[in-house]
């Protein structure tokens, strides 16, 4: 009974959305004046994970790369991504901003794939 509990808890009971980076340099929000650096989502396939990064396959096939800063390391998880890479049934839901052509993952969240369309 307990191990069930902690399994549920361990997998997809992440809620990155209400998680607070921790830097003095604010998340960019869709209030931004810059629209390439509001807050955005991509929903993929994990492909490989680093405490550095993490590459998802968005829905158009292609490989995307986020980096992974330090403070974000524990919502995005990064081991948790890679725990699942190749698994048909699992995706991604990966809160990310641009900043001069970057991407910065804030947090990932594990979806079914079902929500790839």
């Amino acid at each position: 009974m307990v191990v069930a509990v902690l399994l549920a808890a361990g997998c997809g009971g992440d809620d990155s959305s209400s998680r607070s980076t921790g830097t003095t340099d604010p998340v960019p929000t869709s209030t931004d004046e810059d629209a390439d650096s509001a807050l955005k989502t991509l929903v993929g396939r994990a492909v490989r994970a680093s405490e550095s990064e993490v590459v998802i396959e968005g829905q158009d096939g292609e490989d995307v790369t986020f980096t992974v800063l330090a403070e974000d390391a524990q919502a995005v998880d990064p081991g948790h991504v890679q725990s699942h890479v190749g698994v048909p049934g699992l995706a991604f839901r990966v809160s990310f901003y641009e900043r001069d052509g970057e991407r910065f993952a804030i947090g990932a969240e594990e979806v079914s794939a079902s929500e790839l369309g």
